[in-house]
């Protein structure tokens, strides 16, 4: 039977929404690229909020997939993204994001390579986070009295505030002066685990996270699944 036009078709305006947001969200290049299962897997997180497992066999683009995901989710403000993959295909993930991503600089993807950096790097992550949320909040309440002189003088003391200048990190990855460290954060499995790191890990305000070979996490009692567990979460 035939459907009247002029009757709401709600699988149509649920179409209609998707498209757009694939128009306006997910870069021309990735889009091309993709074949028509990996944007209905992208869909599937979408609908589900990115709360979803892309269970595809190997070979068939689960990385492209969760990249787009993360691509159209994501603002800014949002940033970072965690990834959580075994340690022999971290580099992959970099490349696989530089390629998809052609406005990316180097720097917008930091691997974890091991405790040391970890506690050099994610100190400065969160301290910058809550001088980012420190600064959100104080121009939130100047905005708010707007008749105030004192509330005027605090939005000027905001905007002249400079963000500090942050060191080299490990193996001549350059912070650019005012970006975020790192849009995508990587580590492995196995250096999560480790308590010092989880520790640190737990303190980064991540805004989403991806677990690749997720059928590694198959034991709820396992050290690497309850990690996982304990990020998510969040």
């Amino acid at each position: 039977r035939q459907r009247d036009p002029l009757l709401f078709d709600p699988d149509m305006m649920i179409r209609a929404n998707l498209d757009a947001r694939w128009k306006s969200d997910v870069a021309e290049k990735l889009f091309e690229n993709m074949k028509s299962f990996q944007r209905e897997g992208v869909e599937f997180l979408w609908q589900r909020r990115g709360r979803g497992m892309i269970a595809d066999e190997m070979g068939l683009g689960k990385t492209i997939q969760a990249i787009a995901f993360l691509k159209s989710s994501k603002r800014l403000q949002d940033w970072p993204a965690l990834i959580v993959a075994p340690r022999s295909v971290r580099g992959n993930w970099k490349t696989e994001w530089l390629k998809w991503s052609p406005d990316a600089k180097p720097t917008d993807v930091l691997i974890i390579e091991n405790t040391k950096m970890c506690q050099h790097v994610l100190p400065l992550l969160i301290e910058q986070q809550k001088r980012e949320l420190a600064k959100q909040t104080k121009t939130g309440q100047a905005e708010m009295d707007t008749t105030s002189n004192v509330a005027h003088a605090s939005v000027d003391t905001v905007q002249k505030k400079k963000p500090k200048r942050l060191s080299k990190l490990q193996k001549g990855e350059l912070v650019a002066q005012g970006s975020p460290i790192g849009k995508i954060i990587i580590i492995s499995y196995s250096l999560l685990i480790l308590a010092p790191v989880l520790a640190l890990m737990e303190k980064v305000a991540f805004a989403s996270a991806v677990f690749d070979e997720s059928h590694s996490l198959k034991h709820i009692g396992s050290q690497r699944t309850k990690a996982c567990l304990r990020l998510a979460s969040k």
